[in-house]
């Protein structure tokens, strides 16, 4: 599978049709294990095949697929992973979709990205917050995300989530605070070290 890495245009046209052919479980077998070789070799890039597989009908080749691209930083796949946030049907997937943003929404807050892109995964992310049907785990990695563009909308959103009385959106809260780097929340923050639940005070620990 090494010999996946950095391939050319020619042959991912051909491994599409050879992928796409293979089983469920095989291109299931196959995506998990370059996921594991690119955390485990920083100089393979498997971003061709992962970019190829976020096609896939298979919701698990989808999401490792879209866990492989977490430290891609070109910025065109933004499409795509704005694409699967807003609209691909599986949990899993929106989350890692979300995950993958995030990484944009910091590059976009330090100036670094075109102001289309910064605008198309700001307005992805803030209507994923705003859809109260949406699963709980897809908005707090939105709300990490959006937390970025320290703004007062953002702010709100952050205040909102700590003041939910919901301990996992508060620990998207504080993660969000710490990734503003706004001083506002400092004092919050400061408080929240000494909270009785351990996720909370880690997060608030992360922040700080």
């Amino acid at each position: 599978l090494v010999q996946l890495s950095d391939i050319s245009s020619e042959q991912i046209l051909e491994l599409k049709a050879t992928l796409f052919s293979a089983s469920d479980d095989r291109r299931r077998d196959i995506l998990g294990k370059l996921v594991e070789l690119s955390e485990d070799n920083l100089d393979l890039d498997f971003s061709k095949v992962f970019r190829l597989s976020l096609e896939d009908e298979d919701e698990q080749v989808r999401e490792n697929a879209t866990r492989g691209l977490w430290d891609c930083d070109d910025r065109s796949i933004i499409p795509q992973l704005v694409d699967l946030l807003n609209s691909d049907p599986s949990t899993r997937v929106r989350v890692c979709a979300a995950l993958s943003l995030r990484k944009f929404a910091m590059v976009a807050q330090d100036g670094k990205l075109l102001a289309r892109d910064s605008e198309s995964i700001k307005t992805v992310l803030l209507n994923t917050i705003a859809n109260e049907d949406e699963n709980i785990e897809v908005t707090r990695r939105a709300i990490e995300a959006v937390s970025y563009f320290d703004s007062p909308e953002t702010n709100a959103i952050i205040q909102q989530a700590y003041q939910s009385g919901d301990p996992q959106l508060k620990q998207s809260a504080l993660y969000g605070m710490g990734q503003s780097s706004n001083a506002k929340w400092l004092p919050t923050v400061i408080v929240e070290m000494e909270d009785e639940n351990a996720a909370i005070r880690y997060e608030a620990a992360s922040a700080m």
